[in-house]
């Protein structure tokens, strides 16, 4: 793990491809942060503790709205690009992909991953409609753009079915309950109707 990092550092990358037998993993400067810093895994553990495996890979000819689909579905920003045969050839980050309108949608899914309260997601939610503007504005097609807009919808909902009660997330003040006969139970407290 102590050799794994200081490689990582010396060569200024957020991640490491590591080798598991026949298949490959990844581990992210993340992957640190939230398992060697917090101890639950030793620096002196081997890496393969510590990697991400198999890893998502997305083709080298796939276009760039494909890369954010797969990231922003499976909340990650480190894609391994293969080649026609399967073969990792690099590493595409979210950073990679600079503009706003690539930025601004994975922001939204550490929010709503990380909200342990109703208002929390609710305001997560309050990001979605700027950040479906900005790729269309940057020219994104329609499709694409409803695909970033389902990828993060269903975030939410498997976020709110997972930490809250249909109580909890029914009887909030501002919630899509508001529109419900008395006594229906929804599941969606990040929108607010009006």
């Amino acid at each position: 793990m102590r050799d794994v990092a200081a490689q990582i550092g010396a060569a200024r990358l957020s991640y490491a491809l590591v080798h598991e037998g026949s298949g490959v993993g990844i581990m992210t400067d993340l992957d640190f942060r939230r398992r060697v810093a917090t101890g639950e895994v030793g620096l002196a553990a081997p890496i393969a503790m510590l990697a991400c495996a198999p890893v998502l890979t997305i083709a080298e000819d796939a276009i760039q709205a494909a890369a954010l689909l797969n990231m922003i579905e499976h909340g990650v920003h480190h894609l391994v690009v293969a080649d026609l045969a399967g073969r990792p050839i690099g590493v595409l980050r979210a950073v990679d992909l600079a503009g706003a309108e690539v930025r601004d949608p994975l922001l939204i899914g550490p929010a709503i991953e990380e909200a342990r309260a109703v208002d929390e997601l609710a305001a997560a939610g309050q990001l979605l409609p700027a950040t479906l503007v900005e790729p269309g504005a940057g020219g994104l097609p329609a499709t694409h753009i409803g695909a970033i807009h389902a990828a993060v919808v269903d975030a939410a909902v498997r976020c709110t079915c997972t930490h809250f009660p249909p109580s909890t997330a029914c009887d909030t003040p501002g919630s899509c309950s508001a529109r419900w006969p008395a006594g229906s139970r929804c599941c969606c407290p990040m929108w607010t109707l009006r």
